[in-house]
């Protein structure tokens, strides 16, 4: 357990001690496990004893089993919301305060004890001390929860962390009013191909650069990277009826002609995968943002997204299977503008 004093602890300070908590709860119950299995089978053919084991699933011990599994999911949430709110807060208190309605572990531990044969006090004894020191670290959340009240509504300061990206680019933090669903974003492609505008149900939220989310090719340029021009055609492709054919195969050739540089079919899953992850870092979620490859057998957003009036064009987009269509300006019709 730390040493925090939680009268003065700030925010960054409560929520390092939630990381620490579930982590600890993490170990513990996969080391209980463990010393649960290593203790069936040392008391096997001691009747009383055997019957004292199946408390683990039955009694006190499930019960703080089931606590810590619990709390572990509460503080993951509460790590991953974009604020502080007060449904989290509540939780953890409810697994506290449960703690408190029912016998401490380590109140009835000496009598558990008593019962067993002295060649398994010890064996018993290592089960007990785990559990308690677990149901401690559980209990121990109503202090955090309690403070934490102070701060309800506030930005999650592990999101403000990730306006960093792992290579030292900075991104603009946007807020969103909920939990992100992709079912009720739009992106819109803007001035010259550059920036985007973020709807969130029908709402605008914000326009920015790609700079400004971490599209630029690293911290010391600003061209844009592939992930970015990856966005760009696949907002050309994305609602048309030829979406059926944003395959890896064509998207190589298409970025390639759009890049200027070779890029395989190996190649396009790892953009993918990056413009993913940057995508759910950008709005705060960990859903994928395309559907699954696999059940459709071509890249497709959930998100709504639209291409900048250049990028619509008017020319064939597959000229004679070569990709991307440069030369904006050619000679077929714009889906986007029929009636």
């Amino acid at each position: 357990m730390s040493n925090i004093n939680y009268e003065t602890a700030n925010i960054d300070d409560l929520f390092n001690e939630l990381s620490e908590t579930k982590k600890e709860l993490g170990v513990f119950l996969k080391s209980l496990e463990i010393i649960y299995q290593e203790t069936k089978e040392k008391v096997k053919g001691d009747e009383e004893a055997e019957i004292l084991m199946r408390s683990y699933d039955d009694d006190d011990l499930s019960v703080t089993k089931e606590d810590a599994v619990s709390t572990i999911k509460i503080i993951d949430n509460l790590l991953k919301d974009k604020i502080v709110r007060e449904s989290h807060i509540k939780q953890l208190k409810n697994i506290a305060d449960g703690i408190d309605r029912r016998k401490r572990l380590g109140d009835f531990k000496e009598d558990w004890l008593s019962r067993v044969n002295k060649e398994h006090k010890q064996d018993y004894n290592d089960l007990y001390v785990n559990f308690c020191e677990m149901e401690k670290w559980i209990y121990d959340c109503n202090n955090i929860a309690n403070r934490l009240n102070d701060y309800i509504g506030e930005e999650n300061p592990l999101m403000k962390k990730m306006s960093k990206e792992k290579n030292g680019k900075k991104i603009i933090n946007i807020d969103f009013p909920e939990e992100v669903k992709w079912e009720n974003v739009k992106i819109k492609i803007k001035d010259n191909l550059k920036y985007i505008q973020i709807y969130y149900k029908k709402k605008f939220i914000k326009e920015i650069s790609y700079e400004e989310i971490g599209f630029n090719a690293n911290k010391k340029e600003s061209k844009e990277d592939r992930q970015w021009a990856l966005l760009l055609i696949l907002s050309k492709l994305n609602n048309t009826e030829v979406n059926n054919k944003i395959t890896p195969d064509e998207l190589s050739r298409m970025l390639t002609n759009y890049t200027k540089k070779q890029i395989n079919k190996e190649n396009i899953h790892q953009i993918k995968k990056k413009l993913s992850e940057k995508l759910k870092q950008i709005f705060k979620t960990e859903e994928d943002p395309f559907f699954d490859y696999k059940e459709k057998g071509f890249y497709k957003t959930k998100f709504e997204l639209i291409p900048e009036t250049e990028l619509r064009g008017d020319g064939e987009i597959w000229r004679r299977s070569t990709g991307y269509n440069d030369n904006i300006g050619g000679e077929f019709d714009d889906p986007y503008d029929k009636d």
